[in-house]
Parts: C-alpha cells; sequence; structure tokens
C-alpha cells in the first residue's frame, strides 16, 4: 500500500511540476458553451466546470499551492515533534518531565466546554488557540 500511494505522490510531483510546460489549454479561460463538461469528453478529461474551465488544467495549476499547504504543516510537525522527542529521551529526567507537562496541560484544555462554545460562536482556530487555549495554559505550564 505504502508503494502505491508513493506511485501516486511521484505522479502528483511530476505533474506539478511539468504540467504547466506542457498544459494544452489555460486554467482561467472559461467559455459558457463548454460549461459542465463531462468526464472524458474530447480535449476535457476530467470535464469542466461550471464557468467552462478544464478541470484537469486547473488541477494541475493549483497542485504547487495544494502540496505546499499539505507539506509544510507536516514538515514543521515532524521537526518540532522530533526535536522535542529526542531532547527529552536524551535529556532525561527533569527535561522529559517538563515536555511531558507541557503537553499534556496543552491537549487536555483543548477538550474542555468553553473552548467547544467559542468554537460554536465561529471563532478561528488561530483565535481559539491564541486568546483561549493560550490564556488558560500559561499558567498551569509556568508554575
Amino acid at each position: 500500500m505504502t508503494l502505491y500511494c508513493l506511485a501516486i505522490l511521484l505522479i502528483m510531483l511530476i505533474a506539478i511540476v511539468f504540467g504547466p510546460f506542457v498544459a494544452p489549454a489555460d486554467p482561467y479561460q472559461g467559455s459558457m458553451i463548454r460549461r459542465l463538461r463531462g468526464l472524458g469528453t474530447p480535449n476535457y478529461p476530467l470535464g469542466s466546470d461550471e464557468l467552462g474551465r478544464d478541470m484537469l488544467m486547473r488541477l494541475i495549476y493549483g497542485g504547487p499551492l495544494s502540496w505546499f499547504m499539505g507539506i509544510v504543516p507536516v514538515i514543521f510537525a515532524f521537526v518540532i515533534g522530533t526535536t522535542l522527542g529526542v531532547l527529552a529521551g536524551f535529556a532525561g529526567d527533569k527535561t522529559n518531565m517538563a515536555i511531558m507537562r507541557v503537553t499534556d496541560v496543552t491537549t487536555s484544555v483543548r477538550n474542555l466546554d468553553f473552548v467547544d462554545a467559542v468554537r460554536a460562536a465561529g471563532a478561528s482556530a488561530f483565535t481559539i488557540v491564541r486568546v483561549h487555549v493560550l490564556g488558560n495554559v500559561l499558567g498551569p505550564i509556568f508554575v
């Protein structure tokens, strides 16, 4: 299964890198005559949208942003998590305990009722973390 996923990711990467150079159509060019073409339509392998734009070209041109938004957070999480894990494992007792306590406090606040209430009120994730979670976590962390 891993090899199949890797193959799909490689095909996507090749399409993202070389697609704009060999793309036969403009992804922004629309036509009301060509709108809502089905899959497999000649010159529209993935069909067209409600504005008559080629869906394959839109996927190829949108690929770099999607990859960036999908891969960068994973890289940051990997680097930060690995660094903290290695530091906790190597340093041992007090450092390990401090890292674990900070992690436990942050994750326990995430499931409290006031966070659900703010989320239901429509606050963004950044606002929830910045104002509500961080405001309630800093005290116990400093203690």
